[in-house]
């Protein structure tokens, strides 16, 4: 037998203030330099980059080219 439990965190994206469906994908975006990272739905992503927000996992210093 197999039980199946709900988490009770309800998450929102960060822009739009829409409830995110369980599963549904999202990126992580630090709104501020050194800040904590937020939850942004699929439809607000290429507003946060707008933004100047950082996306999770990219680097957060300019990268300078080797010669």
């Amino acid at each position: 037998m197999t039980r199946i439990t709900r988490t009770a965190a309800a998450r929102t994206c960060a822009l739009c203030e829409r409830s995110l469906l369980m599963g549904e994908r999202v990126m992580r975006f630090a709104p501020y330099p050194g800040g904590g990272y937020v939850d942004v739905c699929a439809l607000c992503q290429d507003e946060a980059l707008e933004h100047g927000w950082v996306k999770e996992g990219s680097p957060s210093t300019p990268l300078v080219a080797i010669e």
